[in-house]
This record gives C-alpha cells, sequence and structure tokens, in this order.
C-alpha cells in the first residue's frame, strides 16, 4: 500500500464549492491539500480570509488553515495525495454545448502524477457519461486500470450555496462507482461528513445531479408560471398560493421569483444539450428554462404597463442570484438590469451582499424600486421610510409583505 501524506488533495479547492469541502474535511481532522489556479484566492485563503460568502465559513478557516488545510499551486504534489476529488468547471459553449476543455486539460496535466491505490473523485457536474470518458482517457492515457491499481467514483455536489458548510454535515451523498472497491473507499471518505450514502452507477449518479436541479428549476417554474397567468388574468397569486398550499398536503406551491443561477440555469442546459446525442428529446426541461429565463421581461413589461419610465429612476435591490449570497453569476437580476439599459432607463443597484452602497442614499434617489433578490435584509423593509410619497414597488418575491407585485408606495 502506497504511503500518502495527506488524505485528501482537491483540485479547484478556492472555489464556491470546493473551499467548503475542504473546510468540512479538515475540521473532521483529516489533512487537507487544495490545489487551484488562482493565486490571489490562494493567498487570501492563507491568511485567513474567505474569498466570498458562505456561512460559518470563516471560523473553520481559521481553525484548520496551516494545521490541517494547505493550499497550493503546483501538480506535482497530487502524488502525495491519498484520494483525490476533482471539482474543476463545465462552463457551456457559445451553442450551449458543454464545455469540456477545463477538464481535458486537467487530465492530461494530472495523469503524470497519479500513483497507484489513488482513488480519484469527481464532484463537477458532468454531462451524462463523463465519468465513462474520464475511466477511458485514464486507462488508455497512464499504465493504471480503474478497480486495480486506481480507483474512480463520482459523488455530485448537491448542496445551496452559502449553506454548504452547514449542508455537507446534513445531507447524505450519492455515489457512483464501477467497482465495489472504488465505491467502499468514496464511502468510507465521505461517512466522515453524513452517515448516510445511496450507491449508483456513475451515469445514475450524473444524472442525479441533473434531475436534482432541473426538477428544482421545473418547481419553480411552475410557480413563475401562474403566477405569470395570474397577474395578466388580473388575479392576486400571492393569495392563490396561500389558499393552494393552507392545510393541504397535496400542494406545496413555491413561491414566485427568480431561478437561475450557476446551478439551475447551467445544470438544465446540460441536459437538454444531452438529450439529442442519444436520439431523445425533453418537453417539460427546456419549457422551465423558458419560463424562469423569462420572468424579468415580463416584470419589465408589467412595469411599462404601469408607468412611464422616461425620466424615471429606477433602484434595483438584491444583484446575486439567490437569497443571502454574493455570487452574481447568471442572475437574472443582471439580466433584469440590462432589460433597463436597453430601454435607456436610469438606474441604480444595491445589493448588501455584492456592494457597499448606502440603502437609504440608494432609495431616497429613486422613483421606482425592484426589489430583484430576496435577501433577508429587504424582508419587511419600510420603503416610506426611505422613498418619496408616490414611488412605485415591484415586489415579486412579497419581500414587503404587501401581497402585491406593482403597487404604489402611497396606497400602502
Amino acid at each position: 500500500m502506497t504511503e500518502f501524506k495527506y488524505d485528501i488533495g482537491v483540485i479547484g479547492a478556492c472555489g464556491h464549492v470546493g473551499l467548503p469541502l475542504c473546510l468540512a474535511f479538515a475540521d473532521k481532522g483529516l489533512n487537507v491539500l487544495g490545489l487551484d489556479i488562482n493565486e490571489d484566492s490562494i493567498k487570501k485563503i492563507q491568511n485567513g480570509i474567505m474569498p466570498f460568502y458562505e456561512e460559518s465559513s470563516q471560523e473553520v478557516l481559521e481553525k484548520v488553515i496551516g494545521k490541517k488545510f494547505f493550499l497550493t499551486s503546483d501538480d506535482s504534489r497530487l502524488s502525495e495525495c491519498r484520494d483525490l476529488i476533482i471539482i474543476v468547471g463545465t462552463p457551456l459553449n457559445l451553442d450551449f454545448s458543454v464545455n469540456l476543455a477545463i477538464l481535458e486539460k486537467l487530465l492530461e496535466s494530472i495523469s503524470k502524477y497519479l500513483v497507484k491505490d489513488q482513488l480519484i473523485i469527481l464532484r463537477s457536474t458532468l454531462a451524462p457519461k463523463t465519468t465513462e470518458y474520464v475511466k477511458t482517457y485514464i486507462e488508455r492515457k497512464t499504465i493504471h486500470k480503474i478497480g486495480e491499481t486506481l480507483y474512480l467514483a463520482n459523488v455530485p455536489e448537491r448542496l445551496t450555496q452559502s449553506n454548504a458548510i452547514k449542508e455537507l454535515k446534513e445531507l447524505p451523498n450519492v455515489l457512483g462507482a464501477y467497482d465495489e472497491e472504488s465505491f467502499k473507499r468514496a464511502e468510507k471518505l465521505f461517512k466522515t461528513l453524513h452517515p448516510d450514502t445511496v450507491r449508483l452507477t456513475p451515469l445514475e449518479s450524473e444524472l442525479t445531479k441533473l434531475f436534482t436541479n432541473s426538477y428544482r428549476a421545473a418547481t419553480f417554474a411552475l410557480a413563475n408560471e401562474y403566477f405569470i397567468i395570474s397577474e395578466t388574468l388580473g388575479a392576486n397569486f400571492y393569495k392563490i398560493r396561500e389558499a393552494m398550499n393552507f392545510k393541504y398536503p397535496r400542494c406545496n406551491v413555491a413561491k414566485p421569483g427568480f431561478a437561475k443561477g450557476p446551478c439551475l440555469g447551467k445544470d438544465t442546459w446540460i441536459l437538454l444539450n444531452a438529450m439529442p446525442h442519444f436520439n431523445l428529446s425533453t418537453t417539460m426541461v427546456s419549457a422551465a428554462y423558458r419560463i424562469n429565463d423569462g420572468l424579468p421581461d415580463f416584470i419589465l413589461h408589467k412595469l411599462k404597463e404601469k408607468t412611464e419610465l422616461k425620466h424615471k429612476k429606477v433602484a434595483v435591490l438584491g444583484l446575486a442570484f439567490k437569497r443571502d449570497t454574493d455570487d452574481i453569476r447568471d442572475s437574472l437580476s443582471i439580466k433584469l438590469v440590462n432589460g433597463l439599459k436597453n430601454e435607456f432607463v436610469e438606474y441604480i443597484t444595491h445589493d448588501p451582499y455584492v456592494d457597499n452602497k448606502d440603502l437609504k442614499e440608494v432609495l431616497s434617489e429613486a422613483d421606482i424600486a425592484i426589489i430583484a433578490t430576496n435577501h433577508s435584509h429587504y424582508d419587511k423593509i419600510n420603503l416610506k421610510e426611505y422613498m418619496k410619497k408616490e414611488a412605485i414597488i415591484v415586489d415579486i418575491w412579497n419581500s414587503t409583505g404587501k401581497n402585491k407585485f406593482i403597487y404604489n408606495l402611497s396606497e400602502h
């Protein structure tokens, strides 16, 4: 059996998925080596500073950095790690196909440092049968054979951003493996975080991740479509939703609101793009994407019906893609801002996790306020205290608790 200096090596250790995982394992007493190409993030983390917002992470980082958690940009040190967890981006090309260039380049870079008895775990969101491609690549390009000299598993990440540290301890893990030894080793590792695991094939685990996020996207899309129908017909969806869910166990309708970000949108497209390769098509998943992605346009359309935007200043509250996080990647709030730009509307933005603007100052200048992200910072906010008497409020999330989508501040 090969002797290793580190229990785990995490490739992509400075990102939103990799860093919380490193911290969670190190907090459990495992020796973790994080590999990343972002030197600025490495230096920041080595100095005990989180590069992004993640609940409860700062205290864990201060506890483990330099003791159980170490960082490097040197690929060759991967040979010092017993288990390797690969977390790399799988972005979309301009035609919405999956760009595997990052993964391919990584495999080429690290293949010469793979040593006998290592376990390789794929943690990234992958298109169907990507794990099979990785297995084939390793067996063709190296002296190793999966299940004999190297071991391979797919363990998809299914956490909500900004709550990853907490959820790593609360949620079971799905493990996809070709052979018994690969499964047992992956199970032993992830049981240090949570006792429950589910064994699947690698293809099934890949689809579990894609189905999970596309299911959530479809759930939000249904609520958003109900909302659009209600508003178009002149009905109050907030009251309808409350009636549907009230002591009725067969309904659990979500709130309407923006639903995209770096996971829901991308994972849906990964699934959609893969289907033609297997002579398959999907209707519901593609419809869900279109509904969610069209919500900023609907909001802008309804606002223009309500008032003339010329010579008015619009405050967009919330730029992050989801509540209480600082990540603006694939945020529909940004799409809304771009819609305002295309209408040549003067606007100002505010986000407590993204910028340092004073909310009172932002609102005092605005004729219209759009609550685009439902940050807790905006819950039950008293807009009358900050805004002009005749201001217009757009509150799809019902953050103000008025049960109204668009309303005049003077009326409430």
